[in-house]
């Protein structure tokens, strides 16, 4: 990882690796370096599967983006309220910055891409008042 709020992540999902660099940490060098052993980690993870996934490189605003960020848990469907119970490091951003990040899933179709509560609860078949209110499989 880099410092501050720079961000490169190595993501594996069985079938698919993703090493996504943010729009800071995009320049060759020293970052580089940084993917080139991201890439390396998640091949040898992926090296006795069946087929071998593929690995994706990808930066911060790369039309491939979206494959990884469609991937993301599906979270930014959730109340502001719920997205802070399952990932308290937001409520240290400023409301700019959350503002910001909230605008990264403005492809967001309610209708055709439930979030995973909506989900849950929608197969869970849930019939008292914790279907809206209620924790999630996460928390």
């Amino acid at each position: 990882m880099c410092r501050s709020l720079k961000s490169i992540i190595a993501a594996d999902q069985h079938d698919v690796q993703f090493v996504w660099s943010g729009k800071v940490c995009s320049e060759p060098e020293p970052y580089d370096e940084l993917r080139r052993l991201f890439k390396e980690f998640l091949t040898v993870r992926g090296r006795r599967r069946f087929p071998s996934p593929e690995v994706h490189i990808l930066f911060d605003g790369d039309s491939m983006s979206r494959r990884f960020t469609t991937r993301l848990a599906p979270s930014h469907a959730d109340s502001p309220e719920q997205q802070l119970i399952n990932f308290p490091e937001l409520a240290t951003l400023p409301p700019s910055a959350i503002g910001r990040l909230r605008s990264r899933f403005e492809f967001y179709d309610a209708s055709s891409d439930a979030s995973f509560r909506t989900w849950f609860w929608s197969v869970s078949n849930a019939t008292h008042s914790s279907r809206d209110d209620g924790v999630s499989l996460c928390e």
